[in-house]
């Protein structure tokens, strides 16, 4: 709409399907004058931000180790540890009937869901691999939720995801079986690996009301995935 000040907004591409509803409601109700253009991270967006291409960007990430070299070119807070993970396969998947542990879920294919803040960027899952000389065989990167459910359903392939909302939203799924990984495992991982940080990222010396105000709203829905 004429008028209207547009901004650019990259998240998760695990959860990038619960933004757009949440914001679009919350500019009408407050009657706000704002465009807003919502897209996945990828492995552009970073760069995008510091250049003020992007106005501000979700990403899960390792804070605040990979943020150091950055300094003092983005406006930076870190919302929350992504702490608890959630393993997605199909539902006669041969893992089933075997005890649940890291070194089991590592024996398959494996299936990265997140970016990071760049390509080589590792999940704590593949980082805990690596430390214990597992020999995991990432197959691919899928970032889509509708793209990992379909492509989960039809192979032996398996992921471990850090959002709560994405086993909400695939639990009812009739060809898939979720489930939150233990907590014994899960602090087996955490032991020698850290887990990653939701951080919210927006080019740094911006004093936009409207900027902070979108900020404020990216916190809010945040808060109702996790």
């Amino acid at each position: 709409m004429a008028g209207n000040k547009n901004f650019e907004l990259v998240t998760p591409g695990l959860i990038s399907y619960a933004y757009p509803k949440a914001l679009m409601q919350a500019i009408k109700q407050q009657n706000k004058q704002l465009h807003i253009n919502l897209n996945s991270w990828g492995c552009n967006s970073l760069q995008g931000i510091i250049d003020g291409n992007i106005s501000a960007g979700l990403c899960s990430c390792h804070y605040p180790q990979d943020l150091l070299a950055i300094g003092n070119k983005l406006q930076i807070e870190a919302l929350r540890k992504l702490d608890s993970l959630y393993l997605i396969c199909n539902k006669n998947h041969p893992l089933l009937s075997r005890e649940l542990t890291l070194e089991t879920i590592a024996e398959y294919p494996y299936i990265n869901t997140d970016l990071g803040l760049g390509p080589n960027s590792l999940s704590p899952f593949e980082d805990y691999c690596r430390i214990n000389n597992l020999d995991l065989n990432v197959e691919m990167t899928i970032t889509g939720i509708s793209s990992l459910s379909a492509y989960l359903e039809a192979s032996q392939a398996v992921a471990l995801v850090p959002y709560k909302a994405v086993f909400d939203l695939l639990g009812e799924e009739p060809l898939l079986h979720l489930c939150k990984l233990s907590e014994m495992e899960t602090t087996r991982l955490f032991n020698v690996t850290e887990p990653l940080t939701l951080t919210l990222l927006s080019p740094s010396g911006q004093q936009d009301p409207d900027l902070e105000w979108i900020r404020s709203q990216l916190r809010l829905v945040s808060g109702t995935l996790l």
